[in-house]
């Protein structure tokens, strides 16, 4: 079994945490937990883990200082970082501590479980070079750019525009030749930022489509051969396009199967904020038309469902002592006093009264 590791201040996170995981599947055992970095220190000393599961903010040794420290370790186990804030001084620091992943807070089951395999695949092959600390010979102003730029990318990789995704795709390859950095240098940082961004936001096509998979799959060899920014981006347009038309024939071929993907869909995305129009949009078709044919085909509206699975959710949070601030802010809800005012009609209690 893999030893695991979690550094947190808040209870409530660890508990999460805890619960998301599916550690025993993945043959990986949490041998224990710290509330501070000083005290995360001593843990992975006494325990000798395989994976760090760390905050940021905490008190008496934050996750900056933590990382720095462990920066110095010739220990060789994969950080995950668990952050609640999307800051690039933190951001930084995990890339020069050679951090495996970086998950901002609310967390979402899927991409931990992802981070959590990536990590296993990883340690199951670490006779391999590690790729060298390149991210200090790339400007603090140019590094923001290309997080900014990757921000940008992502509502497009979750539609179906691929005239959208080819102009975002030129304007970034003009951008990147500008830069006065070496190429690999940039392609590199570039790389796990799209890679990450298309993992989230193309799940739907990565894991239904062989030949966009195998794509996907193949880029990091691409990347380890020392491509040029021009062939990279032109690899990234190709993968992007090719997903997209998938996604956009599956759509046309049938709208009854719009109706399982709409579902499917759901399923994963229901603690963002999705509404039927978002949906309805992303698939290609009218409100109108999804709200009927997923009425027809599953016994229940659409905003039902989702409610139904946002409430599900909400209760087994509170039965773990996530505070009802938290639990709004996971599931999607702008507003924990909106969140208040659904979960008591829905359970006819508040979630105070209903955890009691």
């Amino acid at each position: 079994m893999l030893k695991a590791v979690i550094i947190d201040d808040e209870k409530w996170a660890r508990k999460i945490i805890l619960n998301f995981g599916k550690w025993q599947a993945y043959g990986i055992e949490i041998v224990g937990h710290a509330d501070d970095g000083l005290q995360g220190l001593k843990l992975i000393e006494e325990k000798m883990p395989d994976i760090v599961i760390t905050d940021m903010q905490m008190p008496n040794m934050d996750g900056v200082a933590l990382l720095q420290t462990l920066e110095a370790s010739d220990k060789a186990f994969k950080i995950i970082v668990i952050s609640g804030y999307d800051d690039f001084d933190y951001m930084k620091q995990a890339i020069r501590s050679k951090v495996f992943e970086y998950i901002l807070k609310p967390v979402d089951p899927v991409e931990l479980n992802n981070a959590l395999i990536r990590c296993v695949q990883a340690l199951s092959h670490e006779h391999d070079t590690p790729v060298r600390a390149l991210y200090d010979l790339i400007s603090q102003q140019n590094l923001e750019q290309i997080i900014d730029q990757v921000k940008t990318l992502r509502p497009l990789l979750s539609g179906t525009d691929d005239q959208l995704v080819t102009s975002w795709i030129k304007r970034l390859t003009h951008e990147l030749c500008a830069m006065d950095e070496e190429e690999l240098f940039i392609i590199r940082l570039l790389h796990d930022y799209l890679l990450s961004a298309i993992r989230e936001e193309m799940m739907d096509v990565l894991q239904h489509h062989k030949p966009t998979e195998e794509l996907f799959d193949s880029l990091k060899r691409y990347v380890e051969k020392g491509s040029g920014i021009m062939s990279y981006m032109g690899e990234i347009e190709t993968l992007i396009k090719q997903g997209i038309a998938y996604r956009k024939q599956l759509i046309m071929n049938s709208q009854k199967h719009v109706v399982e993907l709409v579902k499917n869909y759901v399923d994963e995305a229901y603690r963002e904020d999705i509404s039927l129009s978002g949906i309805a949009g992303r698939f290609f078709v009218s409100k109108e038309y999804l709200s009927h044919a997923f009425k027809s085909k599953y016994g229940v509206t659409l905003g039902k469902y989702i409610l139904k699975l946002k409430m599900e959710a909400a209760a087994q949070l509170l039965h773990i002592d996530v505070p009802h601030k938290e639990i709004a802010k996971q599931l999607g809800y702008k507003e924990a006093t909106y969140f208040y005012k659904v979960f008591k009609k829905y359970y006819g209690c508040t979630p105070g009264e209903y955890k009691s």
